[in-house]
């Protein structure tokens, strides 16, 4: 039964240390009761290293922050929580799941470093061709397959002597 029971844990312990992500458990005194090789690292640390530990001791940066007000409120409510925050400490960002255990909480996590940037490149982009279609002086629109207008510039507007409202929809 002793020997099931270790490689049951055992099991777990891979099982747990192979997600690519980061997760860790935390007691009813915030204190680390597991933490996979990703979540251990990502701090510069190795797992050992933060059990027992207190995360708030553990990382101060962290107090008074949205991870301290969604982690206390979970274990307070029981209630799971997400949310996406960008590091105190470090220029990345992550999707944070909060989930209520026996211990205490249990919390997942996935680096979304890449995808915010490629967000933040797409938001700026747009910003460059909404500037560039209204600042020009040329009458710029679109049409849906029907021929039906779906955008048309300020300059076209003028031009035309139409507003928005007038002309969306109209046919080309």
């Amino acid at each position: 039964a002793e020997e099931a029971l270790r490689q049951s844990e055992q099991r777990l312990h891979d099982i747990l240390n192979s997600i690519m992500d980061g997760f860790f458990e935390l007691d009813h005194k915030y204190r680390y009761t597991y933490i996979n090789q990703k979540a251990a690292r990502n701090s510069g640390l190795e797992p050992e290293d933060h059990i027992g530990s207190c995360i708030w001791d553990m990382f101060p940066y962290a107090r008074g922050t949205k991870f301290e007000a969604v982690y206390r409120d979970v274990m307070e409510t029981r209630q799971s929580a997400n949310f996406e925050i960008k590091s105190p400490s470090k220029e990345q960002y992550y999707d944070i799941s909060v989930y209520p255990s026996s211990a205490g909480i249990s919390v997942f996590w996935r680096d979304i470093t890449d995808r915010r940037r490629v967000e933040e490149a797409l938001q700026q982009n747009e910003e460059k061709y909404r500037q560039l279609v209204e600042g020009s002086g040329s009458v710029i629109l679109l049409a849906d397959k029907e021929m039906r207008i779906t955008f048309m510039n300020q300059y076209g507007l003028q031009f035309f002597g139409y507003s928005a409202e007038e002309i969306i929809g109209k046919r080309a």
